[in-house]
């Protein structure tokens, strides 16, 4: 793909939500200004079918603050606003580093369910990242990256062990304290293609 291509896809169909609200908004600027420079790469056809300016902050609880300038918003709103940015495009994918970072709980709690809202009203795939298990817990999928590596990956409310291209296997969080590193590990066949994982503190017979 050229420049051109790429920068056209970037603007309309991928967005993306820096971690801190203010690295994603015009701070001297007022709510309705930064969704509207978040718009400059959409064509007039992509705004006529997008919702409007007014719409957009009221779904996420800011219409009372469309001429409010970000650096007089608190954190929470600031967030909200900068999730109303993204999504202003209506993005076929959103990428979203920490964004519930240095928010109450409250405030969290909001910004995630606006995240799923809207990814389901927009028909938008959303991908996050975050250090919060409450949040990881709300999507229906989850990756979990340990080492740099693919270390477990949940599904519905389960969580799965993956085994990486060249075998290494993570120990869910729960056993790693229990089985610390250096822990001898024995892996025995059982009925079904099953396979039995059980620690051994036994040292007898193993080379010096």
């Amino acid at each position: 793909m050229g420049e051109r291509y790429l920068s056209r896809l970037r603007s309309r169909r991928v967005s993306t939500m820096l971690q801190g609200a203010t690295r994603n908004l015009l701070p001297y600027a007022t709510a309705r200004q930064n969704i509207g420079y978040a718009r400059l790469g959409m064509s007039v056809d992509q705004r006529r079918d997008a919702m409007t300016e007014r719409e957009l902050l009221d779904r996420v609880g800011l219409a009372a603050a469309a001429d409010q300038v970000v650096s007089t918003m608190s954190g929470g709103q600031r967030q909200r606003l900068a999730l109303a940015c993204a999504v202003a495009t209506g993005p076929q994918l959103l990428l979203a580093d920490e964004p519930t970072s240095q928010l109450s709980h409250a405030d969290r709690d909001d910004v995630v369910e606006l995240i799923h809202d809207l990814g389901d009203d927009l028909g938008t795939t959303v991908v996050v990242v975050t250090h919060q298990p409450e949040v990881a817990a709300t999507f229906p999928r989850t990756i979990t990256m340990k080492g740099g590596r693919v270390g477990a990956e949940g599904r519905d409310g389960s969580e799965y062990a993956v085994v990486g291209a060249d075998g290494m296997l993570h120990l869910p969080a729960q056993y790693a304290a229990e089985w610390p590193a250096g822990t001898l590990v024995r892996f025995e066949p059982a009925d079904g293609g099953r396979l039995v994982v059980s620690r051994t503190d036994d040292t007898e017979g193993l080379p010096g």
